[in-house]
């Protein structure tokens, strides 16, 4: 059983400056829509949590950084501030915190500092010790999918194929600024043969989404990558040298219809803010 994930939330989050100089991007908020209707703007990580929660996940590992006690601070209990919300007649957002501080009080959550800013790879190394040898989620702490069945999806892939690793695809319109994915389909199974971080011609069309999951062996692989793009030991790379030491790994496509918004630059942030609010109104 698979109930292990790594959330890393410890960039600058540069690309979306000034908002983020004092605030996590992790932190923006978008919208969402109670089951009694009610309108929030949640924080994005919180709307992760959730979402990873609901699917089964009870073990929590986020990567932070300097900077970062925000996230702390609001995925911890807070109980006299449900009860001065009580007393000002505000029940409903009473309740609504009151469900989310239940999940947090039921999930073995745990924060590991990242001290230096060089790259998605080291970030996900700093998970070794808590991960042990279990395998995990990994997910990033920037990307927006409110469709909780992919999930789903990704550990039933990854239970059936008995591979290193499981990566999330996605097919898009314009690959350049990810991981990009080619494969060959082996029966049912999408067997990845190569990725590359961010090229400039790209071979496929096809992306990592940000939500992979990873056998321990990743880490070794990590450690034996070299930086890449920006300089960074990234995520890609290390995926890529499990391929080269003939680890298996397979991907499992997300549905065209199904959105998967990286937060990363300020458009895309839009995408996300138009998504949750035309997708709450038509509720």
């Amino acid at each position: 059983m698979i109930n292990t994930v790594v959330i890393p939330a410890a960039g600058l989050g540069t690309r979306l400056f000034t908002i983020t100089k004092e605030n996590p991007k992790e932190m923006i908020p978008l919208f969402y829509k109670t089951k009694n209707n009610v309108i929030l703007l949640k924080p994005l990580l919180e709307i992760i949590f959730e979402n990873l929660y609901d699917s089964g996940f009870r073990n929590f590992c986020f990567i932070v950084g300097r900077g970062k006690e925000t996230i702390e601070n609001h995925l911890s209990p807070h109980y006299d501030f449900i009860e001065l919300l009580k007393k000002k007649g505000e029940n409903n957002y009473a309740k609504i915190l009151s469900s989310l501080y239940r999940k947090i009080e039921k999930s073995s959550i745990v924060w590991v500092r990242q001290h230096s800013q060089n790259g998605i790879g080291p970030a996900t190394m700093l998970a070794k010790d808590y991960v042990g040898n279990r395998p995990f989620l990994f997910h990033a702490g920037d990307l927006y999918i409110p469709n909780t069945t992919y999930l789903k999806d990704i550990v039933k892939e990854h239970n059936k194929s008995n591979s290193t690793a499981t990566v999330g695809l996605k097919k898009v319109k314009d690959p350049k600024r990810y991981g990009v994915v080619t494969f060959r389909k082996n029966k049912s199974e999408l067997k990845i043969t190569k990725v590359v971080e961010k090229p400039k011609n790209p071979d496929s069309n096809y992306i990592l989404t940000g939500v992979n999951i990873f056998e321990r062996e990743i880490f070794n692989a990590i450690k034996n990558t070299k930086p890449g793009v920006n300089n960074e030991i990234q995520l890609t790379d290390g995926i890529q040298t499990l391929i080269k030491n003939k680890k298996k790994v397979v991907g499992s496509l997300m549905k065209t219809t199904d959105p998967c918004i990286d937060i990363g630059v300020p458009e895309t942030y839009f995408d996300a803010i138009k998504y949750s609010y035309s997708h709450m109104i038509q509720k």
